[in-house]
């Protein structure tokens, strides 16, 4: 088998694990917000929302930047060496929050606060979700992407599970997710423990390996802590110039897009990722630049399509998922979802900054796109709601698109697929036309438009086909692997 056959197999033997990774954790993630936006008011789930987004903060400052080194290094590095550095510094970090949090808690959180009854979940969850995901970014790393979905479906599944009971019948209290959130990542992080090389290490640390890794690692985490912040910072301002009630209906809408469209974009960008590393040797760059090509081919032909639906079954989507009061908010998902695309579009092309180390250069790109985000919410939310907020994120996602075009071009050059990108746009413009008809007809209900949804995706296949983006040869390939695979 050749280097190019091996190098698509192995992507799509990933993308099929990273895809039932990320799968069966957003349809339970689905099932979840089905109950409680019919159990919780809008209000409670504001509260919530805005609970997880502090949590996912703070547990991306703490470990992030851990997380982003072992992709990079680990593959090429002795691995004692490594396992026991990272085990030490993941103990220390750890501690250290532990301690930070207690005392934050004890000294100075205001037990009259309407989040008070959050502040130990929050706390609980932010420890052990940095130990979870480090655990399962060695996994990444190692190309395993097959425990990587079994751990993530096993965190998913206890998570609800305990959700449901603590939720409904224990608490009688939104805060119960909270705490079955803890809970199923208390048992799946036990179960990787357990399995994990990292539980033999020594504690010993190499200061020259720590500097190395945290010096590429902090910075990157930007990017992350970028798209945390322009996906949460709305909510903080919504809370602050508008309502928990704005919150909750602004969340829950983004929500269906953040659990559905990653479906489709992350398995892509979570493959190619540890491949691209592995490939890298210091010098090909034409090697890599035709194989970053390739995965942003593979991306915008199914991305686009997903981002279509997300866009003309926003209503449907919302009148199926969630409970009355949260209706109204449908309107943000055509802005969030086209914003989520650019901005994972994004992340697949800063991989040629990522391996050239330039992880300041990332990290300044996002921050201008922060500081953009936080301009435009504060100018647009206060006359136009989460409406406002929608259309912040949008516009802060694509013009860090713009930015990871145009510093790209210094390193190891972006080449974007044109013909695939015409063709996809074509095809997406007339896998719209059946939903667009019916608005023209005054036709257009939720039903109306789910009963255009296989028709629409036929329309988008037959049209890239007649164009020529689906090779033979790649049909042929696909099906001998998954023929293969099954």
């Amino acid at each position: 088998m050749s280097d190019d056959s091996q190098e698509s197999a192995r992507f799509f033997h990933d993308f099929g694990f990273y895809s039932v990774a990320r799968i069966v954790p957003a349809v339970l993630g689905v099932v979840a917000l089905v109950v409680f936006t019919r159990a919780f008011s809008p209000s409670a789930y504001g509260k919530y929302s805005l609970t997880m987004a502090f949590v996912s903060i703070f547990t991306l400052l703490n470990t992030g930047w851990l997380e982003q080194a072992i992709l990079r290094f680990e593959p090429q590095a002795d691995d004692t060496t490594f396992r026991d550095t990272t085990a030490t510094i993941l103990l220390s970090l750890t501690t250290v929050a532990a301690l930070v949090g207690g005392l934050g808690y004890v000294s100075f959180f205001p037990r009259s606060s309407a989040y008070s009854r959050f502040y130990l979940g929050g706390l609980s969850l932010i420890l052990l979700q940095g130990v979870f995901t480090t655990l399962r970014t060695f996994l990444r790393s190692r190309l395993e992407s097959r425990r990587v979905a079994i751990y993530n479906v096993v965190q998913a599944g206890t998570k609800l599970g305990a959700a449901l009971l603590l939720a409904l019948f224990v608490l009688g209290d939104i805060v119960g997710w909270l705490w079955g959130t803890v809970v199923g990542t208390s048992i799946a992080t036990a179960l990787l423990l357990y399995r994990t090389e990292l539980t033999r290490a020594s504690i010993e640390i190499d200061r020259e390996l720590v500097g190395k890794m945290f010096r590429y690692g902090y910075p990157l985490i930007g990017m992350t802590l970028g798209y945390v912040l322009l996906n949460f910072a709305d909510r903080i301002l919504l809370e602050l110039l508008k309502s928990s009630r704005a919150v909750g209906i602004y969340s829950s809408n983004y929500s269906i897009v953040n659990r559905g469209l990653p479906l489709v974009l992350a398995p892509i960008i979570q493959a190619a990722h540890p491949l691209i590393m592995n490939t890298w040797t210091g010098d090909n760059e034409e090697e890599l630049g035709e194989l970053l090509e390739t995965y942003t081919r593979y991306f915008l032909l199914l991305g686009v399509p997903a981002t279509v639906y997300a866009t003309v079954l926003s209503r449907p989507l919302s009148v199926l998922f969630l409970g009355d009061s949260y209706h109204q908010g449908y309107v943000v998902i055509p802005l969030v979802a086209w914003g989520v695309l650019l901005w994972n579009l994004a992340s697949l092309g800063s991989k040629t900054l990522e391996v050239k180390n330039r992880t300041l250069t990332l990290f300044a790109g996002v921050t201008a796109a922060v500081v953009l985000n936080l301009l435009l919410n504060l100018l647009f939310i206060p006359p136009y709601g989460y409406v406002g907020a929608a259309f912040a994120t949008f516009t802060s996602f694509t013009f860090y698109l713009v930015f990871v075009l145009l510093i790209s071009r210094r390193y190891i050059e972006w080449r974007f697929p044109r013909r695939t990108t015409a063709n996809v746009v074509v095809g997406g413009t007339l896998m719209s036309a059946p939903s667009a008809v019916l608005v023209l007809l005054g036709e257009y209900t939720w039903l109306t438009a789910l009963s255009t949804a296989i028709p629409s995706g036929l329309v988008y296949v037959a049209t890239i086909y007649l164009l020529g983006e689906l090779r033979d040869q790649e049909i042929a390939k696909s099906k001998a692997l998954a023929a293969n695979r099954w």
